[in-house]
C-alpha cells in the first residue's frame, strides 16, 4: 500500500468560532465533489442537445423573418452592435476561417449590406460598416423577432416567464464564461 494512502488525513476537526462541532472527512468530501462533478457532466449532457435542438428551432423560426440567412444575420448583428469591424476582428468573434469571413464580407457588399472603408488610425486596415437600408432591414428584423419570443412567452405565467428569461441569462452568463469562444468585445483600430 502506497505511503501517501497511510498519511492522508481522513478527517479534520471543524470548528465555529471556538467551538468545537466534530469532524469531516477530507478524502469522503473529495470523492463526493468528483462524483457530484460527474453527476453534473451527465445531467448538463441530457439537457444540453435537446436544449439545443430547441434553440436551433427558434433560430429558424428567427431565420425566415428577413432576407438574411442565418449566418449573414449573426454577422450584420454584431456590426450594428458593436459598430464597424475589421474582417480579421469578425473572423476572430464568430470562431470562423478568414477565407469564409472574406467570402461571406464580399457578399454582403456585393448585395449592399455592407460597407468597406479605410480605418481612421491604420489605412491599412479595412474596416467594415452597415449600411443605412441594412440598419433599417435589421430594425424591422429585431422587431419581427420580438413576435418569435412573444410565442415562447406567451403561454407561460409572468412567474414563469421571468424564471425563462434569468434562466437564460445565467446560461448566456456561465456560457461566455467556460467558453473557448471569444466572446469579449473586440477594440476598433
Amino acid at each position: 500500500m502506497p505511503n501517501f494512502l497511510l498519511t492522508f488525513p481522513l478527517s479534520c476537526p471543524i470548528f465555529i468560532g471556538k467551538r468545537y462541532i466534530g469532524k469531516r472527512c477530507l478524502f469522503l468530501d473529495f470523492i463526493m465533489n468528483k462524483n457530484s462533478f460527474e453527476q453534473n457532466v451527465n445531467k448538463l449532457s441530457k439537457t444540453f442537445t435537446p436544449l439545443m435542438h430547441i434553440f436551433h428551432h427558434v433560430a429558424g423560426e428567427v431565420s425566415k423573418v428577413g432576407e438574411f440567412s442565418l449566418a449573414q444575420y449573426r454577422v450584420l448583428m454584431l456590426i450594428y452592435h458593436d459598430g464597424p469591424i475589421s474582417i480579421s476582428d469578425l473572423k476572430m468573434r464568430l470562431n470562423i476561417a478568414q477565407s469564409s469571413a472574406s467570402e461571406m464580407v464580399d457578399r454582403l457588399v456585393q448585395q449592399k449590406f455592407l460597407h468597406k472603408e479605410k480605418a481612421e488610425k491604420d489605412r491599412r486596415i479595412t474596416m467594415l460598416r452597415i449600411t443605412a437600408k441594412t440598419g433599417l432591414l435589421l430594425k424591422k428584423r429585431m422587431s419581427s423577432m420580438q413576435d418569435v419570443y412573444r410565442k415562447i412567452l406567451k403561454p407561460l405565467t409572468p412567474a414563469e416567464q421571468k424564471e425563462l428569461v434569468q434562466a437564460s441569462q445565467l446560461i448566456l452568463h456561465h456560457l461566455k464564461k467556460s467558453s473557448s469562444v471569444n466572446t469579449e468585445k473586440i477594440s476598433r483600430a
